[in-house]
């Protein structure tokens, strides 16, 4: 095989952004959604920590603060310092993977498990907190 100045070039820059990139930065995510999508979870590792992100359509109704639909979105999240009920302008990184009830799911510290009726909860075991996505966005344990 022959090494051309190109490929040369090429392995030389990506291993200077590399050497450049935010030590913080994502390390990956994985998506997680209800049978319908109408409810999406991301789990997102990073160097470390981690968080968890939930989004609903269901809870417009419940979070009339997060409309109108065109700008917001209903959310419940697990972070750092944080856990508890949002609004959330942003989309998510990849196609969610949808889930039927009782196909649990973990990624990193956080377990996903769908119930019935669209519900998604996600249990937190390195931050002690459990939440419920779905009509009803609901801390069901945890420090706020």
């Amino acid at each position: 095989m022959r090494i051309t100045p190109a490929f040369t070039a090429a392995v030389t820059a990506a291993t200077l952004v590399g050497a450049l990139a935010p030590s913080a930065a994502a390390t990956g995510s994985r998506g997680f959604a209800n049978a319908d999508g109408s409810v999406r979870c991301e789990l997102t590792q990073f160097d470390s920590t981690h968080e968890t992100l939930c989004v609903s359509q269901r809870a417009r109704e419940s979070q009339p603060e997060c409309n109108p639909p065109q700008h917001l979105i209903p959310a419940i999240a697990i972070q750092d310092r944080f856990v508890g009920k949002k609004c959330w302008n942003q989309g998510f990184g990849q196609e969610p993977e949808r889930l039927q009830p009782f196909q649990i799911r973990s990624y990193g510290q956080a377990t996903v498990i769908p119930g019935f009726f669209g519900t998604l909860y996600v249990l937190d075991i390195a931050r002690l907190a459990l939440i419920q996505a779905g009509a009803h966005n609901t801390v069901l344990f945890g420090a706020r």
